[in-house]
């Protein structure tokens, strides 16, 4: 069997030659003498900027409307320097999200559509094998940990969309946060963490043929709150709770990433009054203030990269009660080893699977049975 050391050697000695970069290198193949010019000084502009000096392509200059300073080695202009210096330039729109909006901006300035390479493709989460180097070790210790050939696959695989942006495939036909091994009876109690609008619940609860002890949803947006309080009201023994899950009862605030889909966190916010505020409580804090009630057998969490936090809120919980847990793993690039370190560290007998459920970047869950 190949260690993981030669596998990862084999993964970033593709590196040059992932989708995004290849696409860069056959289209400034064309530019005929032409100065290249990148329009947006974030990560993406830095993603085609090493693959430039690794294809020995010459980069003239960084252009970004809202920043300025340095970038890279590069002094960062503005729109109008751009089209007064370098009119004759082509430009690589380095934003997913700000693509048309960056290109349009180009076009008042007077650059033609033969001079805008519009965003290239969707792009890895890490600059270079270097940037994703503090995680190898973690990394390594999950290729290790985790005994079954399709979890193992799995780990290197989100290795290739972290550096590659190579979209991940289905390693399962099971439903999401159900993995074949789980085996559920008449009397659950299923702790719902992230509702979003009452799906997950209402999917439990059908598969279950009505037949469980209780359910918790928990969901801190108004919104969605409401949409899913709405949605279960018809169900005996539901319970939608307006707050999230974290390790403490206290105000956080929520602040997703646009540009990085595996940054999104919660943050502990000291403004009561911030409009991104939420409430959040810990699973062994809620249950320890409803004197009687069964504690959770089946726990779910999908809660944008708070999933760590919020089982070390239910130490005790799963501790006494070994749950079956279903623990979404991909809003941070660290979820893959810190979510089952954990969980090790509060008990160790849990058996251990990872389950990629749909094609690309999402809804890679880990499974503790």
């Amino acid at each position: 069997m190949r260690s993981f050391s030669n596998i990862y050697s084999e993964i970033t000695s593709n590196w040059v030659t992932s989708e995004p970069i290849q696409n860069l290198k056959k289209t400034v193949g064309c530019l005929s003498g032409q100065p290249l010019l990148f329009y947006g000084a974030g990560r993406l502009a830095g993603v085609y900027l090493d693959a430039c000096r690794k294809l020995n392509i010459q980069v003239s200059g960084i252009c970004d409307k809202y920043a300025n300073g340095n970038f890279r080695g590069f002094e960062i202009i503005s729109p109008t320097e751009l089209s007064n210096d370098f009119s004759k330039a082509v430009i690589l729109v380095c934003s997913h999200v700000f693509n048309a909006e960056i290109s349009n901006d180009l076009r008042s300035l007077g650059f033609s559509e033969h001079q805008i390479i519009p965003c290239l493709s969707r792009y890895p989460y890490f600059e270079s094998p270097d940037s994703f180097r503090h995680h190898l070790e973690g990394y390594q210790w999950a290729y290790g940990f985790f005994k079954d050939k399709l979890s193992k696959k799995l780990i290197l695989d989100r290795i290739s969309l972290c550096l590659l942006d190579k979209g991940l495939v289905p390693n399962t036909n099971s439903e999401c946060y159900y993995a074949d091994e789980m085996v559920f009876g008449k009397h659950e109690v299923f702790v719902d963490g992230g509702a979003f609008v009452g799906d997950s619940a209402e999917r439990f609860i059908e598969r279950q043929e009505r037949e469980y002890e209780y359910v918790y949803s928990f969901e801190p947006d108004n919104n969605n709150y409401h949409i899913t309080a709405e949605r279960l009201k018809g169900y005996p023994n539901v319970e939608v709770v307006k707050k999230g899950l974290w390790s403490m009862e206290k105000t956080l605030t929520f602040c997703h990433d646009e540009a990085n889909p595996g940054g999104s966190r919660i943050e502990v916010s000291h403004d009561e009054n911030d409009s991104h505020s939420i409430d959040v409580i810990s699973i062994d804090e809620f249950f320890s203030r409803r004197k009687g009630a069964a504690l959770p057998t089946f726990i779910k969490m999908d809660i944008e990269g708070s999933e760590k936090e919020a089982l070390l809120g239910a130490a005790k919980t799963i501790l006494k009660n070994k749950p079956k847990l279903a623990i979404c793993a991909y809003h941070k690039a660290e979820d893959i080893y810190e979510l089952p370190m954990t969980i090790m560290g509060i008990r160790d007998d849990y058996n251990f699977v990872l389950r990629q459920h749909e094609y690309g970047g999402y809804d890679t869950v880990l499974y503790a049975i």
